[in-house]
């Protein structure tokens, strides 16, 4: 990767997939900047999210994650487990944010 081109700034990234978002809904995308906006858009690295049956089957009956960095999207968190996701040809990805 060239360290030459510019990283766009998260909000350009925002506007732009929350156009595309509001485009495939087929409705207009909100044009005042000052307007409410109830689409979040967050840009995140790895991590996966899983069921209360994965979180049994995983960690044992009646376990509860638990919060480490609470989220934008309101009663969202990363939590303090992580997972190692061991996918085709054995190829992993280890300490996988839940």
């Amino acid at each position: 990767m060239s360290t030459d081109t510019p990283i766009p700034h998260r909000a350009a990234i925002e506007h732009l997939v929350r156009k595309a978002v509001y485009e495939r809904m087929g409705r207009p995308a909100p044009k005042s900047a000052g307007a409410p906006n109830p689409l979040l858009v967050n840009v995140s690295a790895r991590h996966c999210h899983l069921t209360p049956e994965a979180v049994e089957a995983l960690f044992g009956k009646g376990y509860e994650l638990t919060p480490m960095k609470w989220l934008y999207q309101e009663g969202h968190y990363a939590a303090k487990e992580t997972v190692t996701l061991v996918g085709p040809g054995k190829r992993k990805i280890d300490n996988l944010s839940i």
